[in-house]
């Protein structure tokens, strides 16, 4: 489970929202089967960790793979943006990779957690709000640590998404047998609020890939997803939850039941392409 501040800033020449492209930095581990992997996407000097994501090797069903399990995604030090899964290697035990990815420039940023305990064969939902004058931009999540060995808690995020204009939300269900700590991330600026659009698919235990898109005159900022918990028959296990060029957010994963990507957008402002 990540460490994270409580409130996060960074200090810079501020520029006005939107006034130039995110610029992408990533970090790729690989991890064995029964091992865990953690990656951080890490900003240059004198700029901030707006927005950030993540891509796992997806489970190939009928040959040996890798099984990735994300239970952390979110900013810290406001300048990296880390991600953290366990590698179950339920389909052959194969060795696989998890990137992730800090989405950076030159904006002052701040970040809010609030966390919240999960009993075994319990299902949460927890959100982080910014203070007022601000509005969400990005958010992330984090959960006890999924161990190998038996006991413990076992979190299946299924929801990681911006709730009205100032809270972002997570939610997971806790199958294992010990209570452990879910939180939410949310990170905030001042100026105008983000236009969302959003994208669903539904889905019988499909390995899948989903894409919501900017209209042409806006640019993906953050995004998001959304999917049924594992309470009941059906379920999302998301593999990635990524910027794809410079107007979409890609969702990849494994679900039964309806799965939805969120992309965050901008208006484009001073002639920038």
């Amino acid at each position: 489970m990540f460490t994270v501040c409580l409130l996060i800033g960074v200090a810079g020449t501020a520029v006005a929202s939107g006034s130039r492209e995110l610029e992408t930095k990533s970090d790729t581990v690989e991890a064995d089967a029964g091992e865990r992997a953690f990656a951080s996407g890490f900003c240059r000097p004198a700029t901030a960790a707006v927005s950030g994501g993540f891509e796992a090797d997806p489970v190939v069903f009928g040959e040996p793979s890798p099984f990735f399990f994300l239970d952390g995604s979110l900013r810290s030090g406001g300048r990296s943006w880390p991600s953290e899964a366990a590698n179950l290697g339920a389909i052959g035990g194969a060795r696989g990779a998890l990137t992730s990815f800090a989405y950076c420039r030159d904006e002052r940023v701040k970040s809010k957690r609030v966390t919240v305990s999960v009993a075994p064969d319990e299902t949460k939902t927890v959100s982080a709000k910014c203070k007022r004058g601000t509005k969400a931009i990005s958010g992330g999540f984090d959960a006890d640590d999924i161990g190998f060995a038996a006991g413990g808690p076992f979190f299946r995020i299924s929801v990681s998404r911006r709730s009205g204009a100032r809270r972002w939300e997570v939610r997971a269900a806790n199958s294992g047998d010990e209570t452990g700590e879910l939180t939410s991330q949310v990170n905030c600026r001042k100026g105008k609020g983000l236009k969302t659009h959003r994208r669903s698919t539904e889905l019988d235990n499909d390995v899948f890939g989903l894409e919501a898109k900017c209209k042409r005159k806006q640019r993906i900022v953050s995004g998001g997803f959304a999917g049924p918990d594992f309470s009941g028959p059906e379920g999302l296990i998301p593999f990635a939850s990524m910027r794809v060029g410079k107007r979409g957010w890609r969702l990849a994963g494994l679900a039964t039941g309806d799965a939805t990507v969120y992309a965050y957008c901008e208006k484009k402002v001073g002639g920038s392409h």
